[in-house]
């Protein structure tokens, strides 16, 4: 199983109007060692928008910068957020021009223009690549969040919300969104999305991750051998979303439950445990001087 930090949200406290414009100026005077990585600027106009931001990059390897929402009260200074895919970002495939040069152009600038604010990371996306097929793993929320399925991809939860899960077939999606073909004969991935409105100052991380998959979300290695008549109906129904947990009676679904925690499960918190470690070098690597 491979593990990968597939987003990462870093929040700079305090940045003032000078120091948004620093790094704006800073960054777009390299522009010329980055001929084929756009670096362009705007300015939000709604109130759901940031104030000033900054594009660098395009697709999936880009990184978002943002100053001062929309929404915020005048003041000195306000907070400002970067939002990439690190898995991306560091992919050599996708950068135009190399990761290390991008990588000194926007992360070295930020980390010199801002090395006296404060910075917290307030979100991040871990996921999970299985050599299973989908049908193979059979998952069901353990806080009573309502499962949802649309074009085969099972979510919990509200995107960009804590605790929001997704379970899909990674090599469906790399065939016909990049028409990429790989190896593997099945490759599931499952996604987990952790957020903190305060953050957490990134020296302060510890040695285990701040969240637990494992006590929100059961992810059994569907097996019928052992179960018969109408329960094995059920679970067959529930299994490839023909109905929710919801629409069963309290004591069929007390048996469904039953019966999932009756088989193998695929437990993904000692596997992130394993990589935590370089996954949170990875993090502070983007904030350090």
């Amino acid at each position: 199983m491979q593990v990968y930090l597939d987003r990462l949200m870093i929040k700079y406290k305090d940045v003032t109007e000078k120091q948004f414009s620093d790094v704006l100026t800073k960054i777009s005077s390299k522009q010329i060692f980055l001929p084929n990585t756009p670096i362009r600027s705007e300015h939000g106009t709604s109130v759901r928008d940031y104030h000033r931001v900054i594009h660098i990059g395009y697709g999936e390897g880009a990184v978002y910068i943002g100053w001062k929402h929309n929404s915020e009260k005048e003041k000195d200074s306000y907070d400002m957020k970067v939002d990439f895919n690190p898995s991306k970002f560091e992919n050599n495939e996708l950068q135009k021009d190399s990761y290390e040069k991008v990588f000194e152009t926007v992360f070295h600038t930020l980390n010199a223009v801002l090395k006296s604010n404060k910075r917290v990371v307030y979100g991040m996306d871990i996921a999970f690549d299985i050599e299973r097929h989908m049908s193979d793993i059979v998952s069901y929320s353990k806080t009573g969040k309502q499962q949802d399925r649309h074009k085969g991809t099972v979510y919990y939860g509200n995107r960009n919300k804590d605790g929001y899960l997704k379970i899909y077939d990674k090599k469906k999606e790399l065939y016909n969104h990049f028409k990429r073909m790989i190896e593997e004969e099945n490759l599931t991935r499952i996604e987990y999305s952790w957020r903190d409105s305060d953050g957490v100052v990134v020296d302060e991380i510890r040695k285990s991750p701040p969240f637990s998959i494992d006590e929100s979300y059961t992810f059994s290695i569907f097996n019928l051998n052992n179960v018969k008549g109408a329960l094995k109906a059920c679970l067959i129904c529930y299994s490839n979303g023909t109905m929710d947990m919801k629409e069963f009676p309290r004591r069929t679904k007390e048996s469904i439950k039953k019966a999932l925690e009756e088989m193998d499960h695929l437990a993904v918190d000692p596997i992130l445990q394993d990589c935590w470690l370089s996954i949170l070098e990875n993090i502070k690597n983007y904030t350090r001087l």
